[in-house]
């Protein structure tokens, strides 16, 4: 007869919840909310009850046979996942998990119902059970719920066949059901099969760091399979594995046993729910209050496991889950982006919660441990004192008593103190750990969408160059560099280091740039060269764009920086070659350009020392040779003359312009006013990170106009006069000196 019940109900179920979307399609999905959660309360009804299942090892029973044992823990790991998508699919829908629900639910729902009578015999022990018990009927709702709501999924899906099966994927339901499977897998599921086996996971012996290593490694396999998954994604998984957590927590928790000396009131115990409520209800403070405190308190629980006996007894089995979901669930939720990531402001509300769980847990021990015996975060027992004898003398001698009403009620003062203050100064050192792990998350997540950027160029410029990336993606402009609409914005600022800055430079010429300090010389330098990124707009060098080819830009760029750093403890001509090997020139021509050049600049006998022995200037020589010995077509000094003497100076001023005369790009900027006027083709004069003007050297003589009082009414509200008279001054100093 309870069949003909269980078959009914689901039939009537289903009927109403079609009845209800033809008259009333707007409230459907309201209404299956509101039977979700009745049947949400049904099955936690019937999880608080102890089984007595639960109790069989290695297949002994007197009222089933081996084989049904076996069947009916495969229906028991089975039957939790069923449970927790129909419980959660109606609130966070996924494709996966809604198929689910419409193909595997109503086959777990069909087989308990088959077996039902076996059921009611793992709840009770006997052979001899009714079928109208309390449990029994709760149950039998359970599955009638169950069972509706997975039907009506399944009706949905079939009057939408076409649209529906393209988002059928037997394989990935197929995982995921194995996967919650192993997430809320029964704690008596290895005492039930196979009996008492293996040794304690206690000490670090293999078994202990086994589980260990498996406690990073689930969540680390987790977060590679999820963390190009959608936020809302993310969520839902967090959600099914806390729910399993739950679940798994409660397997052996009896809700008629249960009093004030069982209360989960252990700081882990209180996480599983803390998890719990945080992830369905969305509640930040909850949430990292977890993540800074119970992340902690379950890794050392890991750690320092407080139990005795195999690893594989029911009782083992949830102390590992619980503390390894504890453990890892906050993290994965930060890590995959979930919840934001917490400030050090936050820490500051977690230590005040947790004053007040400590507090709590004091005055929980000192009262229930005049009557019964409890050991609340591990502050009356030894599991913390036994590793240090100190402790223990501390526990022992420093006891502060207080008696109420004829009542002695006690605590081990100093011990509590040392605990907290430990306990406090670990959620410090988590927080740097925590912050060091979020700088190295961020610098991979930035190379990892570099390089997406990088392969996505790449494929856009075989497919524009004919599969031939040495070519220059601007034909025309093989002789020139154009800076077109340049923008650079350092991170962390608002302000525009340069702002839309558009210049062309043509070949044969030594052009010179100019601009006050901070005006953005040395910034469009940098980016010309590569070394920075850029913001907006772009720069070519021969053709090749700084930002999509890279290299093939570099290789056509002598680069003179304004700080001349070398490799101190090569010799000058080490350095050189190792220039050399860089841009790939031959043997035969670097030993030609060294020699040359070595002589030019007066270094030939100074070659083979180390360069920490060289003075500023000759490293600056050296430097000089090395930008120019893969002859390139570009040469781009940033304040080339600085801290030179006449000589030098008057030597890599000859060479500019003979570069420039043999059709070479001669680049660079110079705070010598004068130097420019004399040396350069043409100049640019730049204010603020923009174009102030442009100027030639014939344009500049046939309308007999100074570059100095050009430059210095571009410089207006940048310099104070008594500035502008120390640039005169410099100037005229350096006319005396030339």
């Amino acid at each position: 007869m309870i069949y003909a019940i269980m078959v009914l109900g689901i039939a009537m179920l289903l009927f109403a919840l079609i009845f209800i979307e033809k008259k009333f399609p707007k409230k459907i999905h309201k209404w299956i909310k509101i039977i979700t959660f009745i049947f949400i309360l049904t099955y936690a009804f019937r999880l608080l009850n102890f089984d007595k299942f639960d109790n069989i090892i290695g297949l002994q029973c007197d009222y089933m046979s081996k084989g049904m044992v076996a069947w009916m823990m495969l229906l028991k790991t089975m039957l939790p996942v069923a449970t927790i998508v129909t419980a959660i699919e109606p609130f966070r829908t996924t494709y996966t998990t809604k198929n689910i629900l419409r193909f595997f639910v109503p086959v777990v729902t069909l087989l308990n119902i088959i077996m039902y009578k076996q059921n009611l015999m793992m709840f009770f022990g006997t052979s001899n059970v009714s079928a109208f018990t309390l449990r029994g009927i709760f149950f039998a709702t359970e599955l009638i719920f169950m069972g509706g709501i997975s039907a009506y999924y399944l009706y949905k899906f079939i009057i939408n066949f076409e649209k529906s099966k393209r988002y059928l994927n037997p394989l990935k339901c197929i995982l995921a059901i194995l996967g919650l499977m192993i997430a809320c897998l029964p704690v008596n599921f290895f005492q039930t099969l196979f009996g008492i086996f293996g040794e304690e996971a206690l000490d670090f012996n293999f078994t202990h760091r086994a589980v260990i290593y498996l406690s990073f490694i689930i969540p680390l396999l987790i977060y590679f399979g999820f963390r190009r998954k959608s936020k809302e994604e993310c969520k839902t998984l967090l959600i099914y594995l806390a729910t399993s957590c739950l679940i798994t927590f409660c397997y052996t928790i009896d809700i008629n046993s249960l009093n004030y000396t069982n209360l989960p009131l252990h700081l882990c115990n209180t996480g599983v729910f803390l998890i719990f409520i945080a992830f369905v209800f969305n509640i930040k403070s909850i949430y990292y209050f977890t993540f800074f405190v119970n992340v902690i308190g379950a890794l050392f629980a890991m750690f320092m496991p407080n139990y005795s006996g195999s690893l594989f007894i029911a009782e083992n089995i949830r102390f590992w889950y619980n503390h390894m979901y504890v453990f890892f669930l906050p993290v994965l939720a930060m890590v995959l982006k979930v919840f934001p990531r917490p400030t050090f402001k936050m820490i500051k509300g977690a230590i005040g919660v947790f004053t007040i769980y400590f507090i709590s847990m004091i005055i929980a021990n000192a009262w229930i441990n005049t009557f019964a015996s409890v050991d609340y975060f591990f502050l009356q027992g030894d599991t913390i004192s036994k590793h240090a004898q100190f402790l223990t003398d501390w526990k022992n001698l420093y006891i502060w008593k207080v008696v109420i009403r004829g009542v002695a009620y006690s605590t081990s003062w100093l011990f509590d103190i040392f605990v907290y203050v430990g306990y406090v100064f670990l959620m410090f050192i988590i927080w740097l750990v925590y912050d060091y792990l979020f700088k190295a998350q961020d610098h991979y997540t930035r190379l990892n969408e570099l390089d997406k950027i990088d392969m996505l160029n790449i494929r856009q410029l075989k497919k524009r160059l004919n599969g031939d990336l040495t070519l220059p993606i601007n034909i025309r402009g093989k002789n020139m560099i154009n800076i077109s609409h340049f923008t650079k914005i350092y991170a962390g600022s608002d302000k525009k280091a340069v702002d839309n800055f558009s210049l062309k430079v043509k070949n044969g010429q030594v052009f010179g740039f100019i601009g006050h300090n901070g005006a953005g010389k040395s910034t469009l330098i940098k980016s010309l060269v590569g070394i920075q990124s850029i913001t907006g707009g772009k720069i070519e060098v021969c053709g090749y764009d700084i930002t999509k080819q890279p290299l093939q830009a570099k290789l056509n760029i002598g680069y003179v920086s304004d700080n001349h750093a070398v490799y101190e403890k090569l010799t000058g001509r080490e350095y050189l070659n190792y220039v050399a090997d860089l841009y790939l020139v031959s043997k035969q021509d670097r030993e030609e350009r060294i020699e040359r050049y070595s002589k030019m600049f007066h270094l030939e006998n100074d070659l083979d020392r180390e360069i920490k022995g060289y003075s500023h200037g000759m490293k600056q020589k050296l430097v000089v040779i090395a930008s120019i010995i893969h002859n390139p077509k570009v040469w781009v000094l940033d304040e080339p003359l600085t801290g030179l003497d006449p000589v030098s100076s008057h030597q890599i001023k000859s060479l500019m312009r003979k570069m420039a005369d043999e059709g070479h790009i001669v680049f660079f900027s110079s705070h010598v006013i004068e130097v420019l006027e004399k040396l350069c083709d043409r100049v640019a004069i730049i204010k603020q990170g923009k174009l102030v003007g442009e100027y030639s050297s014939e344009e500049l003589k046939a309308k007999k106009m100074s570059l100095e009082d050009i430059y210095l009414d571009s410089a207006d509200d940048v310099v104070e006069d008594d500035v502008k008279s120390l640039i005169v001054a410099g100037n005229k100093g350096s006319k005396e000196s030339n």
